[in-house]
């Protein structure tokens, strides 16, 4: 497990390193085998816990964004762990989507995936990781480029017709 939890929290730098080898291997760095589960579980918090979510290593990773976020429907699933990585993961998917990387209807499902699957709690750390960032924004004196801000418009209202 320790050495499952290296590689995920390594896993950008092993990415940087040599694309190829880590596009190879991410399946064997997060197993999804319902038999290795606790080295999935080792390797993929310590990915979330520990790195930022780097464009880079978007596409390598998507199949276990998808994953964790199918796991989210499980009971308890956010009682099993000491740390927190529903809110880490609700952090990277927004950081994707900030970015351009993800969208609402994209292909991919990642976004409208993690708002159907996730608990309520992960819900609000998601939005609320976005006022985090602008809040740190208007503190440093600086804009939000006008496309982010489009974007964070639109999954606002998207939120809030859900909600409705």
């Amino acid at each position: 497990l320790a050495v499952r939890s290296t590689y995920g929290m390594r896993f950008p730098w092993i990415h940087l390193i040599d694309p190829s080898w880590a596009m190879q291997n991410a399946a064997r760095i997060f197993p999804k085998d319902p038999s290795q589960r606790r080295l999935w579980e080792a390797s993929w918090d310590a990915y979330l816990n520990f790195c930022n979510p780097y464009d880079d290593v978007l596409e390598p990773l998507v199949e276990h964004y998808r994953t964790a976020i199918e796991r989210l429907r499980e009971p308890n699933a956010s009682e099993r762990k000491s740390a927190n990585p529903e809110a880490q993961l609700a952090a990277h998917l927004m950081g994707y989507y900030w970015r351009g990387k993800l969208s609402i209807d994209g292909d991919d499902g990642l976004i409208r995936g993690f708002f159907a699957n996730a608990p309520e709690k992960a819900k609000a750390y998601a939005v609320e990781t976005i006022g985090r960032w602008l809040f740190q924004i208007k503190q440093a004196k600086n804009r939000v480029e006008p496309s982010a801000q489009k974007r964070l418009v639109t999954l606002w209202q998207w939120r809030l017709n859900e909600a409705r």
